[in-house]
């Protein structure tokens, strides 16, 4: 797993012993991009992280609304950039 940023004005903070669900709690009400395993990328707003899952909410996808991934199977999350 890996946390990627691309320009962001205030770059995700991480710590030592930190893990996946408590940076993506982090990031509720945010939008992200989260790579699965699989290699799909999903795009969306997260709401909840509750331990192995994650709601994903308003997918980019205009196919689905909303995602519950599992997240032992998130490769990478990509928090987009803040415009200033």
């Amino acid at each position: 797993m890996s946390l990627v940023t691309t320009a962001t004005a205030e770059p995700p903070m991480i710590g030592h012993g930190d893990t996946l669900e408590h940076f993506l709690t982090g990031q509720k009400g945010r939008q992200v991009t989260i790579r699965l395993e699989s290699g799909a990328d999903l795009t969306g707003t997260v709401r909840e992280v509750t331990g192995p899952l994650v709601h994903v909410s308003d997918l980019a996808d205009p196919a689905c609304c909303d995602a519950i991934i599992v997240t032992r199977n998130i490769a990478a999350v990509f928090v987009r950039a803040r415009t200033p």
